[in-house]
């Protein structure tokens, strides 16, 4: 329960919501295309810059398929899946 008064109360019947979905791409050997339904389609790469307060600016490329963002590489090779 949230919150109660003489008269009334409240609360949240489930606050811990799956959200989110892994999926197993085939991702191609160049890294620029994945298979969705026996098709090629190519992967989307956004770049991003993240600025380091008194340091050298970390530079990394995300590839996105129409589900979203793939793990890096090293995380899917130690994975148990």
């Amino acid at each position: 329960m949230l919150g109660r008064t003489k008269h009334l109360s409240w609360g949240i019947t489930n606050s811990m919501a799956d959200t989110s979905d892994l999926y197993r791409e085939k991702v191609s050997d160049d890294d620029d295309h994945y298979e969705l339904d026996g098709e090629k389609k190519k992967l989307e790469v956004v770049e991003y810059l993240i600025k380091v307060k008194d340091g050298e600016s970390i530079k990394f490329k995300v590839r996105l398929t129409h589900r979203g963002p793939l793990l890096a590489s090293e995380v899917i090779k130690n994975a148990k899946l």
